[in-house]
């Protein structure tokens, strides 16, 4: 699941960069707001440091020039539990469009700020607090479903169904 921010743990972001100079300025930003931030361009050292580093939300730079940066959420969704955000640093058209169809829901658009970076992290945290409670209502709601109401008389009582 999710590794929620709290108060004595800091959340864990990975940046799988394009290059090795970009992002400083976000990583620094990010550092100062009590995010734990680890970043990597080679390919192969980018994926043994995700697994070792067991972070809660990976930025994948789908611009990155290895061929097979695209098949790097396949291999996360096997091997860590991290929610995956593609964006881009390029504002070329052929980055922007193979952004828009990467088929993730949440995606960053350049340019990419310690700012924009936190509003999606409180987006996907909201949204999974929302759905856990809904989830919690949903089985409360079941369980009073497998209950029926007997009126007989004046009385009031209530049986388990059967």
């Amino acid at each position: 699941m999710l590794k929620l921010m709290s108060n004595s743990a800091k959340t864990r972001l990975f940046f799988f960069k394009a290059n090795s100079s970009d992002l400083k300025a976000v990583e620094t930003y990010l550092t100062k707001r009590n995010y734990e931030v680890l970043s990597e361009s080679d390919f192969k050292e980018a994926l043994a440091k995700l697994i070792h580093f067991d972070p809660a939300f990976v930025f994948l730079a789908w611009d990155h020039p290895h061929p097979r940066i695209q098949s790097v959420p396949k291999f996360l969704g096997q091997s860590v539990s991290a929610t995956i955000i593609p964006y881009v640093e390029s504002s070329s058209r052929d980055h922007l469009r193979e952004l828009e169809i990467s088929g993730f829901s949440l995606k960053i658009y350049p340019p990419v700020s310690g700012p924009a970076i936190i509003r999606s992290i409180l987006k996907i945290e909201k949204e999974s607090q929302h759905a856990a409670v809904d989830l919690t209502k949903f089985s409360n709601s079941s369980e009073d479903s497998n209950k029926t109401t007997i009126i007989s008389g004046k009385k009031k009582t209530e049986a388990m169904q059967i």
